[in-house]
């Protein structure tokens, strides 16, 4: 029963992955904003801001050689062959449509900032994966992110969600990575709450300082 239902996540998640890619989330908001996509933020005056994706293939690589499957367990501690074999993993990933949170003019300029909330699922399998999908991974990832569309640039950013789940066997499953709350408040203010042990996040409240030009942790 597992071997079948390992088998037939890799096809679901293959045959779902080419329409999850194209869908779009459009939003018309003053005059910089034109819409924002799944990898990109259009704006009016014909050039946009590149979203980087959240796949992440260091973690494949990570997650592979702290869970005990045989086939990748010899990469651990060779740089070159685990860079080289980085380039090997196959993944498809499912993009969900960009949400935005809020909309706030944070550095006083006049334009609005731009929280977003983005979410990928990945499925990850390596260069020799079991027959019934033993290897194979299935990553979640969730990226909050603050835009300011005016000057293109990224203000913040927090990763609360990077998870993946290793197929040791068929019928053990590893997880590998973290996952905490955020809040954000009216005045943008992001409140970090739960065990966020494997981030580069503590628990607590990041405010954006005008000063500065960035998020600080009170």
């Amino acid at each position: 029963m597992i071997k079948s239902v390992l088998s037939a996540l890799f096809v679901i998640i293959v045959s779902i992955s080419v329409h999850a890619q194209v869908r779009r989330h459009h939003l018309i908001s003053g005059d910089t904003l034109g819409s924002v996509n799944n990898d990109f933020i259009q704006l009016t005056n014909n050039q946009r801001i590149e979203l980087m994706p959240l796949y992440d293939p260091d973690f494949a690589l990570f997650s592979a050689n702290f869970g005990s499957y045989p086939a990748v367990e010899s990469l651990a501690g060779n740089d070159s062959i685990a860079e080289e074999n980085t380039l090997n993993y196959f993944s498809t990933c499912e993009v969900s449509p960009v949400e935005i949170v809020d909309s706030i003019d944070l550095n006083e300029d006049g334009t609005k900032e731009l929280v977003l909330l983005r979410r990928s699922s990945c499925f990850v399998s390596p260069p020799t994966m079991g027959p019934y999908g033993e290897g194979g991974q299935q990553h979640s990832y969730e990226n909050y992110e603050v835009w300011d569309v005016k000057q293109k640039q990224q203000l913040f950013e927090v990763r609360n969600i990077r998870e993946s789940q290793v197929a040791i066997t068929t019928n053990v499953i590893q997880t590998f990575g973290y996952r905490f709350e955020v809040t954000i408040d009216q005045k943008g203010r992001f409140h970090i709450s739960g065990l966020t042990d494997g981030s580069n996040y503590e628990p607590g409240t990041y405010k954006y300082n005008t000063e500065k030009g960035l998020y600080e942790k009170e």
